[in-house]
Parts: structure tokens; sequence; C-alpha cells
């Protein structure tokens, strides 16, 4: 009894020292009370604490460098009798790479072509997206005097991000008031996004423009399309350095 005794006290102790420990805690996690409605206000307003987003990177978009295929260059022809301030110098250094979201192609093969001269003086509109490059002939449109275009419906609306066009390039020839637009609509009335235009004195009456002149050749004339989103491209012209006619040999847009 004498063992059993103090035993039973230091278990009895325990038991107490446990019951007020886990009141203690109960207790301290107990918010105070609210006395007045002032107070119950203040309490009700406290916004809880926001949960961060976590943010998704999407990953970059995979690029290639699109390889064009030119045509056979033509070597002759007389020196250009033109000089103008408006005139870029031209380059025989090759092109830079063009590199462009994987998936790009030429989306604008046999597509449907329409002009402001629909009985062209040489050649035919769908000779415009033919795929032929050529210097020859028989691979030119020539369009009427004045300013004249020629368009491409590319059969939907389309991510472009590059075309490449040629006039002419069997002599050396500056073509005038080049101009490059996109819309989705074919009338070119509303939604028109300008991505090229050396119509320096604003003579097509589209806008004064601010991009050079240039020498056609036989790499084409590439034009960055910037990611444009449209279903028609358009590229008018107005004559060049040999006579008042708009030749044509592609327009070869490039997108997805």
């Amino acid at each position: 009894m004498k063992v059993i005794a103090p035993l039973l006290f230091i278990l009895a102790l325990g038991g107490m020292v446990f019951y007020m420990t886990a009141c203690s805690k109960e207790t301290a996690e107990v918010p105070a009370p609210v006395e007045t409605v002032e107070e119950a206000i203040e309490v009700a307003a406290v916004e809880p604490t926001p949960v961060p987003v976590p943010v998704i990177e999407e990953a970059p978009a995979e690029t290639i460098e699109l390889e064009f295929e030119l045509p056979e260059p033509f070597f002759g022809g007389t020196p250009l009798p033109y000089w103008s301030e408006y005139l870029e110098e031209e380059s025989f250094t090759p092109r830079p790479a063009f590199k462009a979201e994987a998936g790009t192609t030429v989306i604008s093969k046999d597509k449907s072509v329409t002009s402001s001269d629909m009985n062209p003086v040489l050649g035919e509109l769908k000779m415009l997206t033919d795929g032929d490059k050529a210097f020859d002939k028989e691979s030119l449109i020539e369009l009427g005097e004045g300013v004249q275009w020629g368009q491409v419906d590319l059969g939907a609306e389309s991510i472009l991000e590059c075309i490449l066009l040629w006039h002419f390039h069997a002599d050396n020839r500056v073509y005038f008031d080049v101009i490059v637009q996109a819309s989705n609509d074919p009338e070119f009335k509303t939604g028109i996004t300008t991505l090229y235009n050396n119509d320096y004195d604003n003579s097509a009456k589209l806008g004064e423009g601010k991009d050079f002149e240039y020498i056609d050749n036989d790499r084409g004339r590439l034009i960055d399309m910037k990611d444009t989103q449209a279903r028609y491209v358009r590229v008018y012209g107005n004559g060049n350095t040999a006579n008042n006619m708009t030749n044509f040999v592609e327009l070869e847009v490039w997108g997805r």
C-alpha cells in the first residue's frame, strides 16, 4: 500500500496536467467574443487571404527556316535609266533566312485570282498562282495602264507569314506604287491591313507609303506579313520604268 499510493497520486497528477494543457490549447484557438455591432462589422469586412493561382507558361512555338524555290535568273537586259531618292540600293548578297512557325507552307498555289483588269493584255489571271516564276513571256501577266491590282482568294482566313512577289525579271525594272494589303473583305472596303507601300507621293490614292522602291529580280520581293490573319491578299501596281503597264509573274503566299 505504501508503494501503490504514491503511484496513484502521480498518475492523477499527470492526468490533471494533460487536461489543463488541452484546455489551454482549445482556449487559445477560440477568437475573442464580439461585444459591439461595430466590431462585428469589422470582423465581417475582413477579406480572406487570396490563394495564388499558378501561372502556366506555354512552350514557345517551334520555328523553321522557309526554303524558297526561286526561278532561273536572267542574265542580260539593259541598264536601268532611272534614279530616285526613294529607290533602295540593289543588293547581290544572299537574302537573310526567313523563319516562321512550323507548319508554314505555300497556301496560294492554284487559288482563285481576280483583278481590276479581268481581261489582261497579256497572259491569264490564273497564272498569278500557278507556281510558274520564269522570266519568259509565256509566264507574264500584263494589266492595262494606270493603277491596277491582282488579288488572291486563299479560300479561308489564314495566318499569313510572308509573300514572295515577282513583277518582271527579264530586265531591270522598277514598278511604281507597289502596295500589298490583306483583308477578310473581298472588296477591300473594311478590315484592311497594309503590309507594304512604296507609293511615296500617294499617286494611287491609298495613302502615302514609307517603303522603298526596288529593282525587280529573280529572287522576288519578300514581304513580311507579320502573322496577319486574312483570307484575301491584294497587290497594287501603277506602271514601271519601261512602260505604263502593271505586270505580274507570281504571287506566292506563305502561311497556315
